[in-house]
């Protein structure tokens, strides 16, 4: 009676795990020097210590120190853009040419005057000068929170995370606003009152006469906002 108990209790270990194995069990360690490294490790304090082998990453971050830098140093670009040529345009009449450069901040100057003759257009002038002041001065203050927020992540790292993932997708509104320039430059329209002097646009307004007075800083506020956008899939 007592060896059918002990034979049922022995069954009953093997059944829920215990000592089941396809062939005998390896070493929990790989030689005496990684065990004997291990166990002075024990004594040192550090709880990461304790727990973590050297190829864990239980206690590694989210967001290593260099990722974070790289972010940082992306989202300032969408600030540092704005004084970027934005547009390179040659004008004049008559043979007599002059090269101008203008950068986000200077374009301010220009909206009044852009807008009227928007006014006399086929209804997209404005729509797109709309959009296109949208993603050139929305984007930098999205980088500016951006940048905020993780040159304060060293006090509380656990709690900025929600926030990066959270603005980080804001990103995608300038990226949205980008393809809208395009889209909109492709299907064109008739300049009303004529080239304005300006020779990359001749006698309409089209893909090609945007691409040909696009500057660096359109181009580089768009690195910096789908570099940074790639966060909300990494958290």
């Amino acid at each position: 009676m007592a060896e059918k108990e002990k034979e049922q209790e022995s069954k009953r270990w093997n059944y829920i795990g215990f000592e089941v194995f396809p062939g005998k069990v390896k070493d929990f360690w790989g030689n005496s020097d990684e065990e004997s490294k291990f166990r002075e490790r024990l004594t040192s304090g550090k709880p990461e210590d304790v727990f973590e082998r050297e190829d864990s990453v239980l206690f590694k971050p989210i967001m290593s120190e260099t990722e974070r830098v790289i972010l940082m140093i992306m989202a300032a670009l969408t600030v540092v853009s704005l004084i970027f040529p934005w547009f390179r345009v040659t004008h004049g009449h008559a043979g007599e040419y002059t090269d101008y450069t203008i950068n986000a901040i200077g374009f301010i100057s220009a909206l009044p005057f852009l807008g009227s003759l928007g006014a006399w257009g086929t209804g997209l002038e404005l729509p797109s000068l709309i959009i296109l002041a949208l993603y050139m001065y929305i984007t930098p203050i999205i980088g500016v929170a951006f940048l905020i927020t993780l040159a304060g992540m060293k006090k509380n790292p656990a709690k900025k995370y929600s926030m990066i993932k959270t603005i980080s997708k804001l990103f995608g509104i300038p990226i949205l606003l980008f393809f809208t320039i395009l889209i909109l430059a492709s299907i064109g329209y008739p300049m009303p009152f004529g080239d304005l002097g300006v020779r990359e646009i001749g006698d309409s307004y089209n893909l090609l006469s945007f691409l040909s007075m696009a500057g660096i800083g359109f181009y580089a506020m768009l690195a910096g906002a789908l570099v940074c956008s790639l966060m909300a899939a990494e958290l």
